[in-house]
């Protein structure tokens, strides 16, 4: 709808002007899932709906999956609470509770607010609007991360990689959200020094959210050259000569 590129000021000006035309889709949009459906997505067994508007009013709680190829496609409105029709797997990519390789999230279907504000996170941007009768919003993975991996069953990571040196097979390990938040310094792009900080180049790869999960450490020969680059809300730095390296994947 075109009132939907507006600023949030100019929204409700227009809405009484446009409601004959609007409320038709809206009324659409709101309509309620079926309880089959409603069903698999309480259960966590079926892929995300593209937006939550059929929920709205539920007060439900849905776990789903976004597949990689849902993360990108569809428009966003607001920041941490979203309209219910915005599309749920890039909101979720937005929320960081997924990274765009897609996992499971949760979400829990609240009532409108007054204003949704836009911003910029993790390659997606949501846009502003103004009042909106449904809302929707991200809870952090549980036991289950965003992986699919069961948490209690793998080790925190290390901060680096360094104690692995020389091994020919991967290591599983956990990265909890508050090692994907820290400084730590990484070194490279894709094969990292092996003293780089592993949760911090899990997310330069796109492996994990900001939310962690758990992921598979490959140890790597040395390399004679590391480059950096600028991924997901990390920033890695070059280097030259190293003797160690790995590898991150899921």
């Amino acid at each position: 709808m075109p009132i939907r590129f507006l600023p949030a000021m100019a929204v409700t000006t227009l809405l009484v002007a446009a409601s004959a035309s609007a409320a038709p889709e809206r009324a659409r949009a709101s309509a309620a899932l079926p309880p089959q459906a409603m069903m698999l997505f309480q259960q966590g067994a079926a892929q995300c709906p593209i937006n939550a508007a059929g929920l709205r009013g539920s007060g439900a709680t849905v776990t789903c999956f976004c597949p990689a190829s849902a993360t990108q496609d569809g428009t966003v409105w607001g920041t941490d609470t979203y309209t219910d029709d915005s599309a749920v797997c890039p909101a979720a990519r937005h929320a960081g509770v997924i990274g765009p390789r897609g996992g499971s999230v949760t979400f829990t279907v609240q009532p409108g607010l007054g204003s949704f504000a836009g911003s910029v996170r993790n390659g997606i941007s949501s846009s502003i609007y103004g009042p909106w009768d449904g809302s929707y919003s991200f809870s952090e993975p549980g036991v289950v991360g965003v992986t699919g991996v069961n948490t209690n069953q793998v080790a925190q990571c290390p901060a680096t990689a360094s104690e692995w040196r020389g091994r020919r097979s991967g290591t599983r390990c956990y990265c909890p959200p508050s090692a994907t938040a820290t400084q730590g310094t990484v070194w490279g792009s894709d094969i990292y020094t092996d003293d780089s900080a592993i949760c911090r180049a899990a997310l330069h790869a796109g492996v994990i959210a900001r939310s962690g999960g758990a992921v598979l450490i490959t140890p790597l020969p040395g390399r004679n050259s590391y480059a950096g680059s600028a991924r997901n809300g990390v920033s890695t730095t070059s280097y030259g000569s190293w003797p160690g390296s790995f590898s991150v994947g899921k």
